[in-house]
């Protein structure tokens, strides 16, 4: 697999995403993993590599000043595009439908009530934060998880996946028969 130029671009851009995420967020601590795979505790091949992670510190309202602090853990996604398609109000959840799952995937494996997409649109900056709810969760118990092991499982045995027709699937087919009639 050979990363397209976007792609390139994509990964050096997430250090500035995430920078600028982290100002505008001082409540989080930021910190990048550096390509750590994090892997579902029960599904060990349903894996993640989140861009950041971000902990944020909590008290319960009746908790004493000695009480134990509290942190949640969020994974952070940085996206970088040109206008994109599926993007809503900055700070909602509308974020593209492929984006979403991508969050449920990491927030189901790191055990996290949703993720955030912090995203850079030409030089506009904005971010999103997609909720993992418990019946997101149900969703991906019962439906995307399994479909996700079948298609590992179709993968190991050799079944190559269908065409969809989609941008990527496009440039990997144009890789692999770069002598075929671009017309054909």
């Amino acid at each position: 697999f050979v990363p397209t130029q976007e792609m390139c671009m994509g990964r050096k851009l997430q250090a500035v995403i995430g920078e600028v995420f982290a100002e505008r967020h001082p409540d989080l601590l930021l910190f990048r993993p550096n390509a750590a795979l994090f892997a579902h505790p029960q599904h060990g091949r349903l894996t993640c590599t989140p861009d950041f992670l971000a902990v944020q510190r909590y008290r319960l309202p009746d908790d004493t000043p000695q009480s134990p602090v509290r942190v949640r853990l969020y994974p952070v996604e940085c996206k970088s595009d040109q206008g994109g398609q599926g993007w809503g109000t900055p700070g909602t959840d509308e974020v593209p439908e492929h984006h979403k799952y991508q969050g449920w995937q990491q927030a189901e494996i790191l055990n996290a009530t949703g993720t955030y997409f912090p995203r850079l649109n030409g030089k506009r900056f904005s971010w999103y934060y997609v909720p993992y709810t418990a019946s997101d969760q149900g969703l991906m118990r019962a439906t995307y998880i399994p479909m996700a092991l079948d298609f590992l499982d179709s993968i190991d045995a050799g079944e190559q996946p269908p065409l969809d027709g989609s941008p990527s699937t496009t440039e990997v087919l144009e890789r692999l028969h770069a002598d075929m009639d671009p017309e054909a």
